[in-house]
């Protein structure tokens, strides 16, 4: 990322996506404002790998409809957003 580089982190790469597809090396997870069973996913990363993890939710049972229940239901989620970045 732009951040890690301009502070002189050449080891740090940052992710956007869904942690049950990430297949590559970690030795830290950080995980902000993971809700529902994306945190339990981000722990399974985590000790799948051996790596440290901070993770900090943010909405631990205010999710609307009982929240999303599996990587399908985030894929049609993101898929029918609206889309406009805010």
């Amino acid at each position: 990322s732009a951040r890690a580089r301009d502070a002189g982190l050449a080891n740090v790469a940052a992710r956007v996506g869904l942690i049950e597809e990430y297949e590559g090396p970690c030795d830290l997870a950080l995980a902000l404002h993971v809700c529902g069973s994306g945190t339990d996913a981000v722990l399974l990363q985590a000790q799948a790998r051996g790596a440290a993890f901070v993770v900090a939710p943010c909405c631990i049972g205010k999710l609307r409809d009982g929240g999303l229940k599996s990587v399908a239901g985030m894929k049609n989620a993101i898929s029918t957003a609206d889309g406009d970045g805010d």
